[in-house]
C-alpha cells in the first residue's frame, strides 16, 4: 500500500512538473492603424468604419476602434496595400489569423505571410464568406518565425475594379 501511494505521489509530481514546464501559448494581436501597421496608396481610396472590426466592435482593450477598407482593383490598377509587422518575431512556430469584419469585406483577398527569414506563403480568403471572425492564413500549419503579413487591393480573379471591398483589420499570431 505504501509503495502504491509513493508511486501515485511520484506520478502526480511528475505530471505537475511537466505542466509547469510546458510553454504557455502567446497571442499577439496587430491592430490596423496601430504602430505595427503600415498602409500605403492614395489616401482618397482608403475608407474607415468607426466602431467596426475586432478592436472597434468586439474587443474594448485594443485600438484603434475602427477598421479600414479599400475597393479591390484589377492587377494593372492595384495601388493600395498594407503590412502588419511582428515587433519581435519569436523563434518558434506560429499560426496566423486575419480578422474578417462583418462590414465592407466582400472581396477575394490575397494575404502574403513572411516567415523563416525569407519564405513567403500566399493565402486566398473569400472575405464575403465570413462575418466577424478569425480566419487562419496558414492552412492549419504553423510557420517558423512569422515576421510580416501583407494584403493589397489586387483582385486578380474577379477582375472588376471598384466593385468589391477588401477589409484590412487585425492580424493575430498564436504560438
Amino acid at each position: 500500500m505504501r509503495t502504491k501511494m509513493m508511486f501515485i505521489s511520484g506520478l502526480l509530481s511528475l505530471v505537475v512538473s511537466a505542466a509547469l514546464a510546458a510553454p504557455t501559448q502567446a497571442v499577439t494581436v496587430l491592430a490596423n492603424g496601430g504602430s505595427y501597421f503600415r498602409a500605403s496608396g492614395p489616401i482618397q481610396y482608403w475608407h474607415f468604419d468607426a466602431g467596426e472590426g475586432y478592436c472597434g466592435h468586439l474587443a474594448s482593450w485594443c485600438s484603434p476602434s475602427h477598421m479600414q477598407w479599400t475597393y479591390s482593383m484589377d492587377p494593372l490598377h492595384s495601388s493600395n496595400w498594407a503590412m502588419w509587422t511582428v515587433p519581435t518575431p519569436e523563434m518558434y512556430y506560429s499560426a496566423v489569423y486575419a480578422f474578417i469584419p462583418r462590414r465592407d469585406a466582400t472581396a477575394l483577398a490575397f494575404y502574403s505571410t513572411g516567415y523563416g527569414y525569407a519564405s513567403e506563403r500566399q493565402t486566398t480568403v473569400n472575405q464575403n464568406a465570413y462575418y466577424d471572425q478569425w480566419v487562419g492564413l496558414n492552412s492549419g500549419q504553423k510557420l517558423y518565425r512569422v515576421g510580416t503579413v501583407v494584403l493589397d487591393d489586387n483582385n486578380q480573379w474577379f477582375g472588376k475594379s471598384g466593385v468589391y471591398r477588401v477589409a484590412f483589420d487585425e492580424i493575430k499570431i498564436e504560438n
